[in-house]
C-alpha cells in the first residue's frame, strides 16, 4: 500500500508541482546522469591513450561513431517505449502499461542478435570504412568485435533506464549509470594491463552488463509504478506503432552524427594522419562534457511532458516547453 502511494504521489507531484521547482528537482539529477556517461568515454580515451598509446587511441576514436548505431537504435526502443509509458501513466492507461516492458525486451532481443552478428563479421571492414589502416585498423577492429559481442547489455542498459527515467524517477536512473561508470572506470586500467586493447572493450561491456542488472533487478524488485510481466517477452502490434513513431526521430538523431563523423573521419584519415585521428578523438570527448546540460535537460522535460500529455493537461505541456527552453 505504501509503495502505491508512492508511486500515486510521484504522479500528482508531476501534474500539479510548480514547474520551475520540478524542472530544478528533474534536471539536476539528469544533467548528472549525463555528466557520468560523459566521463565514461573521457577516463576510456585517457586510458587507451596513456596505457596502450596513440594508436590506441586513434582506434576508439573511429569506434566511437560505429557505437552510435546500437545507441541509436537503444535511443529508439527506449525513447519510444517511454513516451508511451510516461503518457499511459499519466492517462492512467494500465491495459498499455502492461505492454511496455514485455514489448521492449522483445525489440530489445530481436535487434541485440542482429547487431551482434553483423557487427562482429563487418567489424574491420567498418573500422577501414572509417579510415583505419596497419595498427590502427587491428586495434579498431578487435575494440569493436568484443563491444559488438555485448550488443545484448548496451541496447538493454540504455533502453530499459529510459523507462526508469519515464516514471520520473531521473535520480533511480543517474544512480545505475553512476554504478556502471564507477566499474568502468575499476575495471578499465586493470583489464588493459592484462588484455591491451581488448580489455579496454571487455571493460566497457562488463560496465553495461552491470547496468544492465541493475536495471533489470529494479524491475524484478517490484519499485516500477506500472506492472511489468518479466516472464513475457514479445513484440506487441498495439504499441510497436507508437513506439516506432516518436523512437525513430530519436534513432535518427544519433545516425546522423554517425555520417557526420563519418566524413570527418574519413577526411581526416585522406589528408592527415593517425596522430589527427587521435587528437580528434580527444577533442571530441572534451567537447560531449562541454553540451550535458543541455542533454540532461531533455531527458528531464521528457517525463514531465509525457505523463501531463497522457492527463491531457495541454495548457501545462505548453508550460512546460517554454520553462525547459
Amino acid at each position: 500500500m505504501q509503495n502505491s502511494n508512492q508511486k500515486e504521489a510521484l504522479r500528482e507531484q508531476i501534474l500539479h508541482q510548480n514547474i520551475w521547482k520540478l524542472m530544478l528537482k528533474m534536471a539536476t539529477p539528469g544533467i548528472l546522469g549525463m555528466l557520468v556517461v560523459s566521463i565514461n568515454n573521457f577516463v576510456d580515451a585517457l586510458f587507451v591513450g596513456n596505457l596502450i598509446g596513440q594508436n590506441g587511441l586513434a582506434a576508439i576514436s573511429l569506434v566511437l561513431p560505429l557505437t552510435m548505431i546500437p545507441a541509436g537504435l537503444s535511443a529508439m526502443i527506449g525513447v519510444g517505449s517511454a513516451s508511451v509509458l510516461s503518457r499511459a501513466i499519466g492517462s492512467k492507461d494500465i491495459e498499455t502499461q502492461q505492454k511496455v516492458f514485455s514489448n521492449l525486451m522483445g525489440m530489445t532481443v530481436v535487434i541485440s542478435i542482429i547487431l551482434t552478428i553483423l557487427g562482429y563479421i563487418f567489424a574491420k571492414d567498418l573500422i577501414a570504412f572509417m579510415g583505419g589502416k596497419g595498427e590502427v585498423l587491428t586495434y579498431g577492429a578487435t575494440y569493436l568485435e568484443i563491444f559488438m559481442l555485448g550488443s545484448f547489455f548496451r541496447v538493454f542498459a540504455i533502453a530499459s533506464n529510459m523507462l526508469i527515467r519515464a516514471e520520473g524517477k531521473v535520480n533511480v536512473a543517474m544512480k545505475y549509470a553512476a554504478i556502471s561508470m564507477v566499474v568502468n572506470m575499476v575495471l578499465d586500467p586493470i583489464f588493459i594491463v592484462f588484455w591491451g586493447i581488448s580489455g579496454a572493450s571487455l571493460a566497457t561491456v562488463a560496465a553495461l552488463a552491470v547496468y544492465s542488472i541493475l536495471n533489470y533487478s529494479y524491475f524484478l524488485r517490484g519499485q516500477s509504478s506500472f506492472p511489468v510481466d518479466l516472464k513475457k517477452v514479445n513484440l506487441d502490434r498495439s504499441i510497436m506503432p507508437q513506439v516506432l513513431s516518436v523512437g525513430v526521430a530519436a534513432m535518427m538523431l544519433q545516425l546522423m552524427f554517425l555520417v557526420q563523423q563519418t566524413f570527418v573521419y574519413k577526411s581526416i584519415a585522406h589528408y592527415g594522419n593517425d596522430n589527427d585521428i587521435a587528437f580528434m578523438g580527444a577533442c571530441y570527448r572534451v567537447l560531449m562534457l562541454a553540451i550535458i546540460p543541455v542533454f540532461g535537460m531533455v531527458q528531464a522535460m521528457q517525463p514531465i511532458v509525457g505523463i501531463n500529455y497522457g492527463a491531457k493537461d495541454f495548457t501545462r505541456v505548453k508550460k512546460i516547453v517554454k520553462t525547459f527552453i
